[in-house]
């Protein structure tokens, strides 16, 4: 299907190479370690996200109980001004 195309005639040096499924190369030697790291980031990406919710929940009920004058030292949107300060 490739060499009918157009993009054979746009890029001459382009070519359509098959990545095999199987075999020894140097991806191959490091799945595991990759697969490590993607275990570590996803751990650490989601708990990242729970704490900057515990934060931004944590300042928005501060500003409401930190406040002297109850309705009018509250901020009108408290949950996105929080998250402001959290981020």
């Amino acid at each position: 299907v490739f060499p009918k195309t157009n993009i054979p005639k746009l890029c001459p040096g382009a070519s359509c190479n098959f990545a095999f499924y199987g075999g020894r190369s140097v991806y191959h030697s490091y799945i595991i370690t990759f697969q490590i790291y993607n275990l570590f980031a996803f751990l650490w990406l989601i708990n990242f996200v729970i704490a900057l919710g515990q934060c931004t929940l944590a300042g928005t009920f501060a500003s409401y109980y930190w406040a002297m004058r109850k309705p009018e030292d509250i901020p009108k949107y408290p949950l996105f001004i929080s998250f402001g300060r959290a981020v």
